[in-house]
């Protein structure tokens, strides 16, 4: 039996991606919380980031940018 698949709106997307940006739930958290895998959040992540008045409060963010930021390089 094949397994149907979730779709979910841009606005639902973007919202999401809004959510993790504001630190309130890591992604792992987020993604078990919403039963969506962390690959799909991380590939939101990247079409829907935006990073004004993104926080910086702690080190696993700051190793995520240090990670995004040799990708570019």
């Amino acid at each position: 039996m094949k397994e149907s698949r979730q779709h979910y709106s841009e606005e639902f997307k973007e919202n999401t991606v809004k959510y993790l940006q504001s630190q309130e739930k890591s992604l792992p958290q987020l993604a078990e919380e919403l039963n969506i895998p962390e690959g799909t959040l991380r590939q939101w992540q990247a079409k829907y980031r935006k990073f004004e008045n993104e926080p910086l409060v702690d080190r696993e963010t700051l190793r995520k940018k240090e990670r995004d930021i040799e990708v570019f390089l």
